[in-house]
């Protein structure tokens, strides 16, 4: 089995076990975030764990942005950078 293979196994028993979670909103527009989106359209996996992002998106303490509002923040940010 390949690292893609154990990791979407790893991934679909995680969901089955905590499918209900938390729910979040982006801290720019207060779009609904989905945890299943969080967990499987990010490149997260190949840094943290699964229970790792599990906290993550429980954390009270972590802003979490919708896709087009983090894009608007590192426009932002490119932009500023580039103006220096």
């Amino acid at each position: 089995m390949t690292t893609l293979e154990e990791y979407l196994e790893r991934r679909d028993k995680f969901i089955n076990e905590n499918w209900k979670v938390k729910r979040r909103e982006c801290c720019v527009c207060n779009n609904r975030l989905d945890f299943l989106n969080f967990i499987s359209q990010s490149v997260n996996h190949e840094f943290y764990t699964l229970e790792q992002l599990e906290k993550i998106w429980k954390s009270p303490h972590i802003q979490l942005y919708c896709c087009g509002c983090v894009e608007l923040v590192y426009q932002n940010i490119h932009d500023y950078l580039l103006f220096f």
